[in-house]
């Protein structure tokens, strides 16, 4: 899913953060990832969602505020998530890691910071599935 702000919503810092959130609604978004979960795994899985989603709505606010368009780019990229799968998941850990690793020099401690949160949740979803995963192929 990609989202383009346009070129108006620039011209104010909250005009494009409101524009992006008349047509996101991230708590609709976690609810439907939550649905996909199998049924014993479902307050794990919806909360690490949520985790993730909540730190990134830290970052889009704090990139929109400051005009940080390169990271903000790379988030709006892969986020908000269509869905919970492991190949959604994988692909926002490598876009942030990308943009870690190309534009440090645009990231504050503040953005490195959630980045490393980002990456600790992302991570745990990640294993989490795949621990199901092995799981339910060993039953």
């Amino acid at each position: 899913m990609k989202f383009r702000v346009p070129l108006s919503c620039l011209q104010s810092k909250t005009t494009a953060r409101d524009h992006w959130r008349d047509h996101h609604d991230v708590s609709k978004i976690s609810k439907l990832q939550g649905r996909r979960a199998m049924i014993s795994e479902w307050g794990d899985c919806q909360a690490g969602v949520q985790d993730v989603n909540t730190i990134c709505m830290r970052l889009f606010d704090t990139w929109c505020e400051s005009r940080n368009l390169t990271p903000l780019a790379y988030l709006m990229h892969c986020w908000p998530l269509p869905d919970s799968r492991t190949g959604t998941i994988r692909r926002l850990q490598e876009s942030m890691k990308d943009l870690r690793r190309n534009h440090a020099d645009k990231l504050d401690l503040y953005a490195l910071s959630a980045l490393g949160e980002l990456a600790r949740s992302l991570d745990e979803l990640i294993d989490r599935a795949e621990t199901s995963a092995r799981h339910s192929f060993a039953t």
